[in-house]
């Protein structure tokens, strides 16, 4: 990996909601220059990244805007997984009991992806 480089660094302030809320997963849009990030509260928080593009945009105030939606868990259960789908413009979840979550970004719902299979 010693081909690899660092282009360049980027510090980010992102706001949370509570002073014990720590990040567990992030996730990156690059087609819409979004970053999310899940807290250990189930807070899901999208940040608007400068663009790429622009000559001089990333600086200490990149993140232009934090918004951010909640997922609902049954109380002994936690989020093992965390994915952006580009396809659906969704956050895929996993859970520690096995449910499929779909979070979509713009609409902050959160539905249980079903796979169709008969009990």
């Amino acid at each position: 990996m010693k081909n690899l480089k660092l282009f360049h660094e980027v510090p980010l302030s992102l706001r949370l909601n509570s002073d014990d809320e720590t990040l567990r997963f992030s996730a990156l849009d690059i087609e819409r220059n979004r970053l999310f990030f899940l807290s250990s509260h189930n807070f899901i928080y999208t940040s608007h990244l400068s663009s790429f593009h622009v000559k001089e945009a990333w600086s200490k105030n990149s993140l232009l805007s934090t918004d951010y939606g909640s997922v609902d868990l049954e109380p002994d259960d936690t989020v093992t997984s965390f994915d952006y789908l580009m396809e659906k413009e969704a956050i895929l979840l996993g859970t520690s009991n096995g449910l499929l979550l779909l979070f979509d970004v713009d609409a902050n719902v959160t539905q249980v992806v079903d796979f169709g299979y008969d009990s």
